[in-house]
This record gives structure tokens, sequence and C-alpha cells, in this order.
């Protein structure tokens, strides 16, 4: 159907520029053919009605114009339904972007299905956990959770871990900012919050110790210390005694008397 409408110069309109054809015309098309006629009565069917005629046109628009299969439009009426959203408005624009998606057959139906039902689940377990008001997802949150959850399948008191410590972090939650803590568990085959929390003390750990060596380092080069190496951050550094050399010798030189003893005799 696509092809024929690309080569006819009829290509499908982007989804916010919709078509629907008229009521009239929709019946001429029902009126020849039967599978049409089927597909309406089992719409009514999935929907529990007498379908309206505007209802009517938009279902025959989709595979006339958009080119769904008849077989596929009962299957969106019934997903769309099982999800709570039957207005029109979103059949419509879930039908137009499965014609995008080129969901054309039985069996790449359920596939989206599948994948739509597990994405909404998903959404629905890490609102749970994280305690978040019933609301509409954005588009964001949903593929974070779906890859979480789904993906990953990562345990929820993990995802609820990562959720503190971006909390704690930064003074409110950020899905992306959770994402990154949850990607780096991951990466390190961390899918459980007891084996976060274990790695987490291991790092701290070694992070201490890191820190401890960086101080003593810092001591042992410190400018005044017996003994301490030569060589600094800013030059040669020098032990107490050592400056005190160089002081005595520069003062014996600019008061002339370099080479000669300038202690003190007390002698008789």
């Amino acid at each position: 159907m696509a092809e024929i409408k690309n080569a006819l110069g009829m290509a499908p309109p982007r989804v916010r520029d919709k078509v629907r054809y008229p009521f009239d015309e929709c019946m001429r098309f029902v009126a020849q053919d039967e599978q049409l006629r089927n597909m309406l009565l089992a719409v009514e069917n999935v929907m529990g009605k007498q379908i309206t005629h505007t209802e009517a046109s938009c279902f025959v628009t989709l595979v006339k114009w958009y080119g769904l299969p008849c077989t596929i439009i009962p299957m969106l009426i019934q997903y769309c339904k099982s999800i709570g959203k039957t207005s029109l408005a979103y059949m419509e624009s879930t039908g137009v972007g499965w014609a995008q998606e080129e969901i054309d057959t039985f069996e790449k139906a359920e596939r989206k299905i599948t994948a739509q039902m597990a994405r909404r689940k998903a959404w629905n377990t890490v609102r749970s956990a994280l305690e978040i008001p019933e609301r509409k997802p954005t588009e964001s949150e949903i593929t974070h959770c779906d890859r979480w959850i789904n993906e990953w399948h990562l345990d929820v008191e993990l995802i609820r871990h990562a959720y503190d410590k971006c909390v704690n972090k930064n003074g409110k939650p950020s899905f992306a900012y959770i994402n990154g803590i949850l990607k780096r568990y991951y990466e390190k085959g961390v899918t459980t919050a007891p084996d976060a929390l274990r790695l987490d003390e291991m790092e701290r750990a070694a992070m201490a110790a890191r820190r401890a060596s960086r101080e003593a380092a810092v001591t042992t080069a410190s400018p005044g210390t017996e003994g301490g190496q030569k060589g600094g951050r800013y030059g040669e550094t020098y032990a107490t005694s050592d400056i005190e050399a160089i002081l005595d010798a520069e003062w014996a030189s600019v008061s002339g008397l370099a080479g000669e003893n300038t202690d003190d005799d007390y002698s008789d």
C-alpha cells in the first residue's frame, strides 16, 4: 500500500497532518469490501457498542489511507482499551504511529503490544518503588524504566538505593542521574542492593587508602622535615639543619668573615 501511494505521489502524511475520509466515502469503500465490513463488526464487538460515523471514518481511513490491515484494527482498539485509553484521538494517533512503523502483520502487532505493555509495567514498578504519585510519565522516564527492569533486570531495591544516593547528593531526584548510577553498577555486574552496598564500602575503603597514601607522601616531602627528600613541588627542598648552614655561610660572606672562625672564643 505504501509503495503504491509513493508511486502515485500520495505518500502518507506526517502524524500531525492527519487525514480522515468523509463518512459517505468510507461507506462506499465498505460497500465494495467485505473485509472492511467484517472489520467494523469486529470493532463494535471489541468496543461493546455500535460505532459512530466519526469512529467508522477513522478506522476505515487507517486501512484505506494509512495502510493498516483490517485484522490489525481490532487488536489496536483492544490494546488501547486495556490501558484505559479509549478516546478516538488516542486510538487514531496510535494507529498512525503503527502505520509509520510498518506494523502490518498480526505477529508485528503482537510484538508491539507486548513491548508496550512491558514498558508500561516497568514504569509502574519503578513509580511504586520510588513512591512517585500516579501521573503520566515522560518518554524519557519510560525509556529509563524499561532499560532498568526489562533490559538490565535490576532489582527494585537497587533502583531505590540509586534514587536515595541521587537525592542525598543533589537534593532532588533525577532519572538521568539515577541512570548514571545504575549504569555504573550494571557495568560492574551489580544487580542487587546488597551487592551495591558491598561495592560502595569497598570503594570508600579504597578511596580512604589512596587519600592516606597521598597525605603521607606530602608529609614526607614537606620542607623543614629532618631527613626530608631533596626536591619538591616548587623545587629543591632541605632539612632544617641544611637551611641553617646555608644562612650561616651567606651571613659570613656578607660580613667579610668567610673562611674565619665566627664562633665566640671564651677561652682564656
